[in-house]
């Protein structure tokens, strides 16, 4: 068996499975932002609702011109899976794209609960990929039974940055009394749960640390994700408002650029960042270098795709050989086009020999697939 012609072809069985299935209208769906997406690094964002009521100074997606009020995504959960799978960029199955849930809206919203849940189900039914999802919401006893039903192998990340000026900087977002219980329930109930410190708020968050450490502990989370602030002029703005006076003299110290325009920039807190790291290893905190790190981890996979890497156990990366590389560069009709040079667990080198599109489709399948970086030389 190739495993890239089988990843191929699973995606029009899992396709042609899903229209059995349901009535879907393909022309709506093929028109969607998921079927067009290029996935990023980590994965490909898929949207359950649009917009977010809880109003976190520090957020990014307004900005972006999402509402301050939720809707559910006006896809059908059916006809988000089908964009996915009409997605060209898309390679489906335990070792295909990650998939997160939650990046531009807040998933377990009461209007967005119901939606989320079905999406998940039709996720692991018809697709089979590594999913995460991120949220601040507070889950009930029978949501987390289906969540195990559906998928007890999901990644959840609940969002932490600041117990003493939660109602200051998150004023409508749930307490975080409410986050902490729910991460227990889920861990009971044998979901992979990680504390998700994003962003850091320096002055704030890094004051706070050894806290938010405690009291993940205290509920039998010892998993955690640091993640740094972006910043343009109208969330420097927002956070200058908070009145905090840390905040803002940290702030003024570290901002990218002493003009700030309406893009998104990380400030300056490596050092931050990695003091509240170093405090987590002395807590006996399992650290993730990044959200999809702890995907790998909650589905006991590994990866080699980036920097961040060797994720998980070099051991479980996908068998790749020499003639699977080759035969996938026939069936694709490439040859000519590129040569492979090399292949080992840390990565494959291949040869360009011309582009296009088709070729950058084989390097993203390749990629994704092998789980290993790709050298590119021409």
């Amino acid at each position: 068996m190739n495993i890239f012609i089988d990843a191929l072809d699973r995606k029009v069985k899992f396709r042609d499975k899903l229209l059995h299935d349901f009535n879907i209208n393909t022309r709506k769906s093929v028109r969607d932002w998921h079927a067009r997406r290029r996935p990023i690094a980590c994965g490909l964002t898929i949207h359950t609702g649009v917009g977010c009521p809880f109003q976190c100074k520090y957020c990014y997606i307004y900005s972006m011109g999402f509402p301050k009020k939720i809707d559910r995504y006006p896809l059908e959960p059916e006809e988000v899976v089908h964009a996915i799978l009409s997605n060209p960029w898309f390679v489906p199955g335990r070792y295909g794209t990650f998939l997160a849930l939650g990046s531009v809206t807040e998933p377990f919203h009461p209007k967005t609960l119901e939606y989320t849940l079905t999406l998940i189900s039709l996720i692991s039914k018809y697709l089979g990929n590594p999913t995460q999802l991120s949220t601040k919401v507070g889950v009930s006893d029978d949501t987390a039974e289906l969540i195990r039903r559906y998928n007890r192998n999901i990644s959840i990340l609940y969002s932490v940055t600041t117990l003493k000026y939660r109602k200051v900087i998150e004023p409508y977002a749930p307490e975080v009394e409410e986050r902490f219980g729910s991460m227990g329930l889920l861990n009971r109930y044998g979901i992979h749960v990680t504390l998700f410190v994003r962003p850091i708020l320096p002055g704030v968050t890094d004051i706070e640390n050894k806290d938010i450490l405690g009291r993940s502990r205290e509920h039998g989370i010892n998993r955690v994700l640091y993640g740094s602030l972006r910043v343009n002029d109208a969330i420097y703005n927002e956070l200058v408002k908070t009145g905090i006076r840390d905040l803002i003299r940290e702030l003024e110290k570290r901002l990218p650029s002493k003009s700030l325009g309406s893009r998104q920039e990380y400030i300056h807190a490596s050092d931050v960042k990695d003091r509240l790291v170093e405090e987590a290893r002395e807590y006996g905190f399992k650290i993730y270098p990044s959200a999809c790190s702890a995907n790998i981890d909650a589905y006991n996979s590994s990866c080699y795709m980036c920097r961040f890497g060797p994720c998980g156990d070099l051991n479980k990366l996908p068998i790749v050989d020499e003639a699977s590389v080759i035969e996938f560069i026939e069936y694709l009709g490439i040859k000519g086009k590129v040569a492979l040079l090399d292949i080992d667990k840390s990565g494959i080198k291949l040869k360009l020999k011309s582009s296009g599109r088709d070729v950058k489709l084989f390097l993203e399948y390749v990629k994704t697939v092998s789980r290993r970086m790709i050298y590119v030389s021409r």
